[in-house]
């Protein structure tokens, strides 16, 4: 599986009222794979590659603690055993999951 096609499915049953209240972007850095999701009042943007502008946060991971995240497992165990790198507002990624797991 790659992160991007995980990216994808989870995009779509998300729920978007929480995305677009959220108003940042998280550069996503899966395995080889970097893109960027910006969610706010102009909706919800998923592109490949950098993020154009410093984002609010950066997600660095390997695309099984990726799933893992978006379905519900607690980023602090990821940080603890070294899967997961943040970089920026920890908040932010804690309202991107909640609207990834609440559906």
């Amino acid at each position: 599986m790659r992160g991007s096609w995980a990216m994808q499915g989870m995009l779509a049953s998300a729920d978007h009222a929480l995305l677009t209240a959220i108003d940042a972007t998280v550069e996503l850095r899966v395995d080889s794979e970097t893109m960027w999701l910006h969610a706010g009042d102009d909706g919800v943007d998923l592109r490949f590659g950098p993020a154009p502008l410093k984002p609010s946060l950066t997600v660095e991971c390997d695309v099984d603690t990726f799933v893992a995240l978006c379905a519900g497992s607690p980023p602090d165990t990821a940080v603890a055993d070294g899967t997961l790198a943040l970089d920026g507002d920890r908040a932010v990624l804690d309202r991107f999951l909640r609207a990834f797991t609440s559906s």
